[in-house]
């Protein structure tokens, strides 16, 4: 397992000049935008605009600041997204654009190669302590504030906010959550998309 502190994103200003993406892990290791099998990351949207395509990748967004954005879907339907939201799935094949409800607003977002990943977003407030059951996925968690506590097996440590938990397959280890409940917690579950056993 390995944690991935704010202070290490790595920063990329958009071509259009509409944002910066902030890279927190990307899977297999070595790997870049034309072949990874997952990508997390985290945005700064300044201004509205169209979504970037990516043909074969399913996607999922959160809005973790301010005070949101409106997505406009091809089918005419449109998503609002804000702080409290829960995540939004959707194919990175769609054309949707967005538009800033008042301001830029930060977003975590979370990339994955269709038939060969899965993934799922959860946002949660915890009460007591959080169990996440073991299995043969990988687990990226990421606090919403200071002072979450993750302890698998004997070890236990501390994520300040938007600090990010990379705890790869950990056989029949459970993994629990414990800290203030004042903010979320952002789980990432990645598993194998390919339909085998």
């Amino acid at each position: 397992m390995r944690i991935v502190r704010r202070a290490q994103w790595r920063a990329q200003r958009w071509k259009n000049g509409g944002g910066v993406t902030h890279e927190i892990a990307i899977g297999p290791d070595g790997a870049d935008m034309a072949n990874f099998a997952w990508r997390v990351s985290v945005a700064q949207v300044d201004q509205p605009g169209p979504f970037s395509l990516f043909a074969g990748i399913d996607r999922t967004l959160c809005v973790l600041e301010g005070q949101g954005l409106t997505l406009q879907l091809p089918d005419q339907r449109r998503v609002d997204l804000d702080a409290g939201s829960e995540p939004f799935a959707f194919a990175g094949d769609l054309a949707i654009s967005a538009a800033l409800v008042a301001g830029p607003i930060l977003d975590l977002n979370v990339m994955s190669r269709r038939g060969v990943i899965d993934h799922v977003v959860t946002r949660q407030r915890l009460i007591g302590d959080q169990h996440l059951a073991a299995d043969a996925g990988v687990h990226i968690i990421m606090a919403g504030g200071d002072g979450l506590q993750i302890s698998i097996g004997q070890d236990t440590l501390v994520l300040n906010a938007y600090d990010c938990l990379i705890a790869d397959p950990v056989s029949d280890l459970p993994i629990v959550l414990r800290g203030p409940t004042t903010f979320d917690v952002f789980v990432i579950g990645l598993h194998d998309g390919s339909g085998s056993a």
